[in-house]
């Protein structure tokens, strides 16, 4: 009984290929012999292939915030509560430190408490969005033990307003 890892199975079964192959199939072996080509290619180059795909690969892809997350950011690096306020639904949840701030003047209060607390500021690194949900990784210095460091915000947006802010490690 063969392997199903043996060359004779990949040629027997074969490993379907991209579209410029339709109907063709590419064996093991042949994986094998276009690798070492591209090896010997990259070799040759004063710059390798290798290391070209994988600087490509790498490429950072700028993500533009909707103007509620960048609006709270700049206010929120500025220490400005009232604009820190602004993007915020009348109705919004703000969790923090383990604690939930429901509607515009706890958010107010949690605001000026943790300004007053940290004098925070934050550099947007990493965004993500699925749907009307953002996660946000910065990085948070401020007056505080072990600062500066990364935290995560976790934006859920209610049109143009911020309906639910959740900051984490």
């Amino acid at each position: 009984m063969r392997s199903t890892f043996s060359t004779p199975i990949a040629a027997d079964e074969g490993v379907r290929g991209s579209g410029s192959l339709s109907g063709r199939y590419l064996t093991f072996s042949s994986v094998l012999v276009i690798f070492a080509a591209y090896l010997m290619l990259a070799a040759d180059n004063s710059r390798p292939l290798l290391q070209t795909a994988a600087s490509n690969w790498r490429q950072t892809v700028t993500v533009t915030l909707p103007p509620p997350l960048a609006d709270y950011f700049a206010a929120n690096n500025r220490h400005d509560i009232d604009a820190m306020l602004v993007p915020f639904a009348p109705e919004a949840i703000v969790e923090d430190e383990g604690e939930t701030h429901r509607g515009t003047e706890a958010i107010r209060q949690w605001m000026q408490s943790t300004t007053d607390k940290y004098h925070a500021k934050v550099e947007v690194k990493e965004a993500g969005v699925t749907a009307n949900a953002w996660r946000i990784a910065g990085i948070v210095s401020g007056d505080f033990p072990g600062s500066p460091i990364t935290l995560h915000y976790n934006f859920t947006l209610g049109g143009d307003r911020i309906a639910k802010l959740e900051i984490g490690l």
